[in-house]
């Protein structure tokens, strides 16, 4: 999952489309909410489970549902992406913001 100890930009992005496709129950919302193609969605998601090399998803006729693993890391996701929603929204954050300047 780690290329030189960080977390790549795959990786970052396909755990975005778990966390998504996970809190949607499905592949279609996920991927309209994320500007994607149901296809590119479910490709990442393959992707994912070689790299971590077990399954994160069940797929049947009724959609997708998470295993054990794929449970416990949206849960992980969830819990990061909240804490980045909560650290952004302190007014301390917008304080420490540098003002933007655009040159052309």
């Amino acid at each position: 999952m780690r290329a030189n100890g960080r977390l790549t930009r795959c990786m970052a992005q396909r755990l975005l489309m778990l966390e998504s496709v996970a809190r949607h129950r499905g592949v279609s919302a996920a991927a309209a909410e994320l500007d994607l193609t149901p296809r590119e969605i479910s490709r990442s998601l393959r992707q994912l489970e070689a790299k971590m090399a077990t399954r994160v998803f069940t797929r049947d006729c009724d959609g997708v549902g998470l295993t054990q693993a794929g449970e416990i890391l949206h849960l992980a996701v969830s819990a990061g992406l909240a804490s980045i929603r909560e650290a952004a929204d302190r007014p301390e954050f917008e304080t420490a913001a540098l003002p933007f300047t655009a040159t052309v």
